[in-house]
């Protein structure tokens, strides 16, 4: 598995991880702060990744883990519904499988689109732990890891011009 592939499970596991376990324990929905509070998680993986990674090249963790936290997103707020009695739990016989396998297709495209992982953490009341991941982890990337590359196939040149070892 390529490094970065697993930065963005990493990302999208920490972050929705404690929320879905939560949810899973009390059997009811997380209240506001506590999806906020669960943000910790993030920041702890965030934090001993960094550390364990120190300085070898590489992809920015913070933008990785962004990624991973909104292309997951839709699946993972799906399946804390489920866990809920509510999104998968539709199915009661096989004429029930082919909607709910159109709607996971649908889930997967709506993935792709950021905002929509945005308009259905309103609905799951982690719009304010998202919106507070997404600014953090930006600021980060460009605070302390702006000379990583992004993704694979927008790699930054490695060597930095130096004046003094010019001629």
């Amino acid at each position: 598995m390529k490094i970065w592939t697993m930065y963005v499970v990493l990302g999208a596991v920490s972050f929705w991880g404690p929320e879905l376990i939560v949810k899973a324990v009390t059997n009811r929905p997380a209240p506001e702060l506590l999806a906020t509070v669960l943000l910790s998680g993030l920041w702890t993986t965030y934090a001993i990744v960094w550390r364990r990674r120190g300085s070898s090249p590489g992809p920015s963790l913070a933008l990785c883990m962004l990624i991973g936290i909104f292309l997951f997103g839709p699946w993972c707020m799906v399946f804390t519904k489920t866990l809920l009695a509510g999104g998968f739990h539709s199915v009661r016989s096989w004429q029930d499988v082919l909607p709910v396998a159109a709607s996971t297709l649908v889930l997967i495209i709506y993935a792709l689109q950021p905002l929509f992982t945005l308009k259905m953490s309103v609905d799951d009341s982690s719009f304010h732990g998202l919106f507070l991941a997404a600014i953090s982890l930006i600021m980060v990337h460009f605070i302390v890891e702006r000379h990583r590359w992004i993704l694979p196939f927008f790699r930054r040149n490695s060597k930095v011009s130096n004046p003094s070892n010019r001629g």
